[in-house]
């Protein structure tokens, strides 16, 4: 209900390394944009863990959209409107 007119939503489950596996869908598509969010790690845990947001802006050959995490208030918002309920677990984000 909330897509525009004419705009497609496809789900798909893969296996494999994320960057990989993602621009392989996004070449089997033929997409012009790949969307990511990020996660808001730090320099550490990127440097030990990496990061898909700097694997595709690394490795896309189409135009690559990453976007912060929302605020918490936000986040429990689309949980809510996606799942019908929402749980904050982080308790720096209980006051919001």
């Amino acid at each position: 209900p909330e897509l525009p007119a004419g705009a497609i939503l496809e789900e798909t489950s893969r296996a494999g390394l994320v960057v990989d596996e993602l621009l392989t869908a996004g070449r089997l598509l033929d997409a012009d944009l790949i969307a990511a969010g990020t996660q808001g790690r730090g320099f550490l845990e990127r440097l030990f863990i990496g990061s898909t947001a700097t694997g595709l802006l690394r490795r896309s050959t189409v135009s690559v959209l990453c976007a912060p995490p929302p605020p918490a208030v936000d986040r429990a918002w689309v949980e809510m409107r996606l799942r019908g309920d929402a749980r904050l677990e982080q308790s720096t984000d209980w006051a919001a």
